[in-house]
Formats: C-alpha cells, structure tokens, sequence
C-alpha cells in the first residue's frame, strides 16, 4: 500500500498499522526524518540497525532476530538498510514472524520495474513511501518549523541555514542539530550560525573515519546511517582516508625497528594534535602493513569509480569503503 510521505508528516499514526514499511527514493534527509519519528514512536523498543549484505550473507541472523524475545523491552525496532531487489525473498518469511516487531526498510531509489517496490506497493498488510526530493519553499519552511522557538530566527538565517546545505534535507537535519546544541540560550544571530556550520562542516565525516579505522562496529553502523555525504565533496573525504592509510603506514613501518608506538606518534610528521594522540595509537595497533598496503590499492580504485558513477552510486561506493575498512580493523594483525 502506498502512503504519501506529507500523509505521514500530517498524521504519523496511520503507520503504526503496517509493521513493515519500506522507505525509497532520492532524499535522504526525508528518510532520515522519518526514521527519527519512528525511534520516538517506538522509544521503549530494542533498536536493531542491519544492512542488507549482511543479512544476505548470514541468512538466518534476521528471522532469528524476529524468533528471539528481546532482553531489553518488549518489542524490537528494526532497520534495514541499502536494501535493493536481492531483498524480496526475505519479504514473505519476515511477514509471518514480525509479531510485535516493527521493521523498517530503507532504500535508495526504485524504478517502476522493481519488484520489492511492486510487493510493498500491491500488499495491503505492507507499506511503502516515497521520498521524493525536496522543493526549495518545503525545506525553508521546515527549518522555520524546526527553529521556531528561537528568539532572533529571521528569514537571513533560514536561507543561509539552506544555501549553505545547497538546499539538501540530510545536511539540514546535521545542521539544525548542532544549531540546537550549540545555541543553549535559544537566542541566535546569523553571524554565530555562519561561525559555527563552516567549521563544523566536517565534523562527523571524520567521526565515521576514526571510529570505521578503529574497528567500532556499533558506532561506525550508526553514523553510516546518520551522516550526510556530500557528492562535492566525496574525492575529498577519500583523500582523507588515504592520508590516514599513510600514517599508518609509516608508523608499521618504523614498528619494525622495534620503536614503541606512542614514541613513533610523538615525533611524525606532520605533527599529531594532542587529542588525536590515543586513538591513532589504538589505530596503529589494529594496522599492520599488509592490510594498510591492501586498502590503499582499494582507495585508489575508489578515486576512480568515483569519477564515473553517479552520485547515488557515489555513496554506496563509498560507505562501503568504509564497512570494509571496520571489518578488516576488527581482525587481528
């Protein structure tokens, strides 16, 4: 059954009705949104977060999920995410174990000859909704909605707030949050908000980079399905991934002369901030070599697909990338 995404917006209970849904399309701020209410709706549920090439990979991880009662509440919350056509099969088997469960499905975008958005379409015990880009008049309107209970919110802030997110609902929502979490006094001025999302533009990038370099699968899922990624500014971030494969490199390196890492990271240069000290150690000794030689091959095949695909593909590539490179930290060197 197709539910339209303002119905939702207008009346978020008519979906407490389906228990599995499938979000897709091209707007990822939107699905964002709605799986923010979804978490608030079911607050009190156990929150799972899969991807779909793991489920793929260890089929029967999901339908035990659904098998087992939860330890923590009554209920679970289920995200699926990146999920595309391979999906389908898992459809009818989840439909008779969802029982008190609630499942969510996000997908980027499906043409009319997908089969899974067919299914979800054409079952009235199924939902699907569309995310559809957003227009310039909706995304002004939602910050004046979201900002509203500051005082000194003007039309000034508003368009810089979506000029400078190139009019993206994903990197809006980062940018409200910060604002919301900065501007404790809940009184702003457009010169302390071009003060703080300039500097902050890149934060959780790297947040995703160190935790993926640690080996922090928890977090790493989590920030993958939160983070905004800028297509402008992809080749960029996996630079950034290749500077951090090279320091690594050169601390394995010197390993070898049976330095001690935390005197290797004191004298590298370029010198290391303070605060990026103990993780890099932590990092260093999750790296050897030859997994280091590896993924820097594997960036450099990144630099160039990103060249030719598009910048739907362009995510994936890289999220991708990045589940690799938190796999492979996980395994011991």
């Amino acid at each position: 059954m197709i539910l339209k995404s303002f119905e939702i917006n207008n009346n978020f209970k008519i979906t407490q009705k389906f228990k599995i849904i499938l979000f897709y399309g091209e707007n990822e701020g939107l699905k964002k949104d709605f799986k923010n209410k979804i978490r608030n709706e079911y607050k009190n549920n156990e929150v799972l977060n899969y991807f779909q090439e793991e489920l793929i990979t260890n089929k029967k991880l999901l339908i035990n999920e659904l098998a087992n009662q939860s330890l923590f509440s009554q209920s679970k919350l289920i995200f699926i995410n990146q999920v595309n056509d391979k999906f389908l099969n898992f459809i009818e088997e989840m439909k008779d174990q969802v029982d008190s469960n609630k499942i969510c499905i996000f997908s980027s975008l499906l043409d009319k000859k997908s089969k899974l958005r067919s299914v979800f379409e054409k079952d009235k015990d199924l939902a699907v909704v569309p995310c559809y880009n957003d227009t310039e008049q909706t995304l002004i309107f939602y910050v004046r909605e979201k900002l509203k209970h500051f005082k000194g919110l003007n039309s000034q802030i508003i368009n810089f707030i979506c000029s400078n997110s190139n009019y993206d609902r994903l990197k809006i929502i980062n940018e409200l949050e910060k604002i919301e979490s900065y501007f404790l006094t809940k009184s702003i001025n457009l010169d302390d908000i071009q003060i703080l999302l300039n500097e902050s533009k890149n934060e959780d990038l790297d947040q995703l980079k160190e935790r993926a370099f640690l080996g922090d699968t928890l977090k790493t899922n989590k920030l993958l399905g939160e983070t905004y990624f800028d297509p402008q500014e992809m080749n960029y971030f996996i630079s950034k991934i290749n500077f951090k494969l090279q320091r690594l490199l050169e601390i394995s390196i010197q390993r070898k002369e049976n330095k001690n890492v935390s005197e290797i990271i004191n004298n590298i240069k370029p010198a290391v901030f303070w605060k990026e000290k103990p993780i890099l150690t932590e990092q260093a000794r999750k790296w050897d070599e030859e997994k280091i030689t590896e993924f820097l091959n594997k960036t450099y095949k990144v630099e160039k697909d990103l060249r030719n695909e598009n910048i739907t593909k362009k995510e994936i590539i890289v999220k991708s990338l990045l589940q690799e490179i938190c796999v492979s930290a996980t395994t011991s060197s």
